[in-house]
């Protein structure tokens, strides 16, 4: 998942896998080794459920959707790629992927020039991925049945989307 992202040893990788509210109360309350049932968070390519300090990405991104909105708005341009988020909504809405947004989501921090910038990407549950990168991020067609969701027989292909990921990469994908 890190390689496939070009996560380098500075930057985070957190997975989210099942439904949880993230709140920096739940954060503080466990240790990174109980994140995983308290937030439904991992870090991946860290060692273990990494440090305290490997989770301050995170905890800004927590923190950042529980400030006021005046705030949120100002930190948001900060710590959010806009154009990721726009494009994620849209890929989750044409998939009905409601359920996604609270688990099978990674969330990629890359360090840039002026900090750290959440990227959004989709991963699959599906058997066929093993729970890794979906097809549309690793830059292949993604079909329903790689994230898990029932093929019908009369499902037609409804189009294709693209969106910007880590450094700008753009990943298509395909809805059907």
């Amino acid at each position: 998942d890190s390689s496939q992202l070009n996560i380098s040893d500075q930057e985070y990788l957190y997975k989210r896998t099942f439904g949880r509210e993230l709140t920096t109360e739940a954060l503080d309350r466990a240790e990174p080794e109980e994140y995983l049932t308290v937030l439904g968070m991992e870090i991946k390519g860290k060692d273990g459920a990494g440090t305290s300090e490997d989770w301050q990405c995170l905890r800004r991104f927590i923190e950042m959707c529980e400030a006021e909105d005046e705030i949120f708005a100002e930190e948001a341009e900060a710590l959010l790629d806009m154009d990721n988020v726009a494009d994620i909504w849209i890929y989750l809405q044409l998939l009905y992927g409601e359920d996604n947004i609270y688990k099978n989501m990674f969330f990629a921090f890359k360090k840039e020039n002026d900090g750290y910038r959440l990227y959004l990407v989709p991963c699959c549950a599906g058997s066929g991925d093993r729970g890794g990168i979906s097809g549309m991020a690793a830059g292949r067609p993604a079909a329903f049945s790689e994230c898990g969701r029932t093929e019908r027989k009369d499902r037609r292909a409804v189009g294709r989307i693209t969106f910007r990921g880590p450094g700008g990469r753009e990943y298509e994908g395909m809805d059907g």
